[in-house]
C-alpha cells in the first residue's frame, strides 16, 4: 500500500472514530503486474453477510497494520434482536466496542483480536529467520438461557493460541555499547494452546439469591530456549507444560430489605500441573569437557615426566621435549567425554478449600457494621526427579579406560496451609454520592 492510499484511508478512520457507516463497497483483483482485471461496485445490502464478514476482516488488519486503527473488538446484531437487550451500549462505549447489525436473524455475535501476526524487529544472523516474530488465533463463546425470570444460565468458552520465537538476544559490546544481532543456532520459541470453559447459574428466590461459578482451564504449552546464545551447539533446553484447573463457587446472599444482609458461600479449587524440562547437551559441550579434562592430563604428565628427566641432567627445556615426544611415541592421550540428557520432571498439585459468612446491619440509614468470618485450607505438594550422567572415555600412551559418573536425585514434597480470618467493620456514609468514612 502507498502513501497515497494510506493518506485516503487516513480521511476516512481516525483513532477517535465512534461508528463506521459503509455505503458501497469497491473490489477489485490486481494481478502480478500491479493490473487491475475486474472490478465491481456494490452497495452494502447487496453484499450477503459471510462475504461482508471477510471484508470487516480485511479492512481492520489492514487499518492495525498500518497504525490507523488499533483492534476493535465488536458486537454484531441480528436482523430482529433489541438492541437494549443484547448489549450494554455504556460500556461499549467506554471500551471502544463497535456495535453492528446483520441482515440475517439470528443470535448476537462478540468478536475481539481472532488473529494476529507480527514478523518481529529482529533477524537471527545464524539460521537466517526472525528472531521475535509472533502469531496468535483464539475464539470466544457464550450462550445464555434464562428459562424464567427467576433463572438465568450461561456457558463461556475460550480458546487461544500462540506460537511466538523468543529470547532475541546478542553479545553486548562493552566498548560500543551496542548489542550484536540473535546469533543462536537453536531458535528459542514458545507455543501455547489454552482452553478455558466456564458454567455460571444464577436464582432469584424469595428470600435469597444463589450462585454457582464453575470453571474448567486446560494449558498445553512448549518452549525452547538456547541457553548458550550463541552459534556453537553447547546446550539447550525444552520444556513442556500440562495443566488442568477447576475452581467451584457456590454462594447464598440476601436479597430482601431488612435490618440485616447475609452473605454465606464456599469454595474449591484443584490443579494439576506436570513440567518436563530436559536440558539437552550437544557435540560443542562434549568438546569443551573432553578437551579440558584432556589438557590438564596431559600437562601433569609431561610435567611429572620432565621432572624426572630434568633430575638425570637434563635442562628443563630438554626435559619437555623429550616428555613430550615420549608421550606422542607411546600413543598419546585422548579424552572424550558424552555428557547426555539432564532431564527434569515436575509435578505441582494444589487443592484449596474455602467457607465465608459475612452478616451487615443497617444499624441506621447512614451507619453499617459488618461482621465477618473466612476459612482458608490450602495444600501443596511437589515430586519432583532429575539426574545427570557422563560418559568419558580416556586413551593414554596405548592404555584405555572408560568412567561413568552419574547422579539422581528425586523426592517428594507436601504442605499443608490453614488461615482463619476474622472482620469487622464500620461504615458510615455522609451523602448519597458516596462519601464515607470506612
Amino acid at each position: 500500500m502507498n502513501k497515497k492510499d494510506l493518506a485516503e484511508l487516513k480521511k476516512h478512520f481516525t483513532p477517535s472514530d465512534d461508528l463506521t457507516v459503509i455505503r458501497r463497497v469497491f473490489t477489485t483483483f490486481i494481478d502480478s503486474q500491479k493490473e487491475q482485471r475486474c472490478a465491481s461496485t456494490r452497495s452494502y445490502p447487496e453484499i450477503p453477510d459471510e462475504e461482508m464478514s471477510v471484508i470487516f476482516t480485511t479492512l481492520a488488519k489492514v487499518l492495525r497494520a498500518n497504525g490507523i486503527l488499533d483492534v476493535e473488538p465488536y458486537r454484531k446484531l441480528g436482523r430482529n434482536q433489541l438492541l437494549e437487550n443484547e448489549v450494554n451500549e455504556q460500556y461499549c462505549r467506554e471500551h471502544g466496542v463497535h456495535i453492528y447489525r446483520r441482515k440475517s436473524g439470528g443470535g448476537t455475535v462478540y468478536a475481539d483480536q481472532p488473529y494476529n501476526s507480527q514478523n518481529g524487529f529482529f533477524r537471527n544472523v545464524t539460521l537466517g529467520t526472525r528472531a521475535d516474530k509472533i502469531k496468535e488465533a483464539g475464539g470466544r463463546m457464550k450462550l445464555v438461557w434464562a428459562p424464567s425470570n427467576r433463572w438465568n444460565i450461561s456457558l463461556l468458552g475460550d480458546y487461544q493460541y500462540t506460537w511466538q520465537n523468543g529470547f532475541p538476544y546478542g553479545q553486548l559490546d562493552m566498548e560500543s555499547g551496542r548489542a550484536a544481532s540473535p546469533a543462536s543456532n537453536h531458535q528459542g520459541f514458545y507455543r501455547r494452546n489454552i482452553v478455558n470453559t466456564g458454567l455460571n447459574i444464577g436464582f432469584r428466590g424469595n428470600w435469597f439469591d444463589f450462585y454457582s461459578v464453575s470453571s474448567d482451564q486446560y494449558l498445553k504449552d512448549y518452549m525452547r530456549m538456547d541457553i548458550d546464545y550463541m552459534p556453537a551447539d553447547y546446550m539447550y533446553m525444552e520444556e513442556r507444560q500440562f495443566q488442568n484447573a477447576f475452581t467451584q463457587e457456590l454462594s447464598l446472599k440476601s436479597n430482601r430489605p431488612s435490618f440485616w444482609h447475609w452473605t454465606l458461600g464456599g469454595f474449591f479449587s484443584a490443579q494439576w500441573l506436570k513440567t518436563n524440562a530436559p536440558v539437552y547437551m550437544e557435540e560443542e559441550m562434549d568438546k569443551f569437557l573432553g578437551g579440558n579434562i584432556q589438557t590438564a592430563m596431559y600437562n601433569a604428565m609431561v610435567n611429572a615426566m620432565a621432572q624426572q628427566m630434568m633430575q638425570r641432567g637434563l635442562t628443563q627445556e630438554q626435559a619437555m621435549a623429550a616428555a613430550q615426544a615420549a608421550i606422542e611415541k607411546a600413543g598419546g592421550v585422548e579424552v572424550n567425554s558424552d555428557l547426555q540428557t539432564i532431564p527434569g520432571l515436575f509435578r505441582t498439585p494444589v487443592y484449596n478449600l474455602g467457607f465465608y459468612h459475612e452478616s451487615a446491619f443497617d444499624i441506621t440509614d447512614r451507619l453499617t457494621a459488618t461482621l465477618g468470618l473466612r476459612y482458608d485450607y490450602s495444600h501443596v505438594s511437589l515430586d519432583y526427579a532429575t539426574s545427570a550422567k557422563m560418559v568419558t572415555q580416556v586413551s593414554v600412551m596405548g592404555r584405555a579406560a572408560t568412567q561413568n559418573l552419574s547422579v539422581a536425585l528425586a523426592d517428594k514434597r507436601h504442605n499443608d496451609y490453614n488461615q482463619l480470618l476474622p472482620k469487622f467493620s464500620l461504615n458510615y456514609r455522609f451523602d448519597r454520592a458516596g462519601s464515607n468514612v470506612y
